[in-house]
């Protein structure tokens, strides 16, 4: 039942539903721009993703390692859905496991507009706010803007840093107030990178960290206690 964690936690991507853009509150002009290069960029999306799940004791010692590859396909409704292409655990191929496993669970989608603090619809009623964290990447200084976003399931609190010049976004950080509900794993916290980067003349999601401290219920008398970290690598990119 640990196996299972990591696919609950690849779920949450996700975005809310809509107002008029009369009712768009005024925007912080820096964020006005990285509103605009997400909708220069809103078509494109990945063909592939490929996951690496760690599972690690409280002391940090490496425990389970499960690499997979997975196709991103769309549907008739236009949803976004992952295809299991591949599993690996320990150098062992468990991708007929796998697919077994993810047969008995509802199908999740990527790229949900309801979660996405970019979309028409959040920015239409809400507004990010500048902050004083900088970054710089590549060389280049970045500005933060915190936000607050009532997801369906969660409420995220989440800093977004911009590029002080172009507004383009390169990191958005997230910390959701809920998690997903199992009867065999609690999660006790959790952390949500989302790496951006531009490459040629596109402005696309890199990669996705998930960091977890999770207790795992294995029998009546034994409850395993750890870390989790899933890495999700998108590829492949077009419109």
């Amino acid at each position: 039942m640990v196996r299972m964690l990591a696919m609950t936690l690849i779920g949450l991507l996700g975005s809310a539903g809509g107002l008029s853009a009369a009712d768009a509150p005024r925007h912080d002009p820096l964020w006005e721009k990285a509103l605009a290069v997400a909708a220069q960029n809103r078509s494109w999306r990945p063909r592939k993703v490929h996951a690496d799940e760690r599972l690690l004791s409280p002391k940090g010692k490496p425990v389970r390692r499960t690499l997979s590859a997975h196709r991103i396909i769309q549907d008739a409704q236009g949803r976004y859905h992952g295809e299991l292409v591949s599993a690996t655990r320990g150098g062992e191929d468990i991708t007929e496991l796998r697919r077994k496993e993810l047969a008995k669970r509802p199908q999740r989608e990527f790229f949900k507009p309801e979660n996405d603090v970019f979309s028409p619809q959040w920015n239409a009623t809400n507004t990010a706010t500048r902050t004083e964290l900088r970054h710089s990447f590549d060389g280049r200084p970045h500005l933060g803007f915190q936000y607050t976003m009532e997801a369906r399931d969660a409420t995220w609190v989440g800093v977004v840093f911009l590029d002080e010049e172009t507004g383009v976004p390169r990191l958005i950080t997230v910390v959701p107030d809920r998690f997903p509900v199992n009867e065999n794993v609690t999660i006790r916290n959790m952390t949500m990178e989302l790496h951006f980067k531009v490459a040629d003349g596109h402005w696309f999601l890199d990669r996705l960290e998930i960091t977890s401290n999770i207790e795992a219920k294995i029998s009546v008398l034994y409850t395993w206690k750890g870390r989790s970290e899933v890495s999700l690598q998108f590829a492949d990119w077009a419109p």
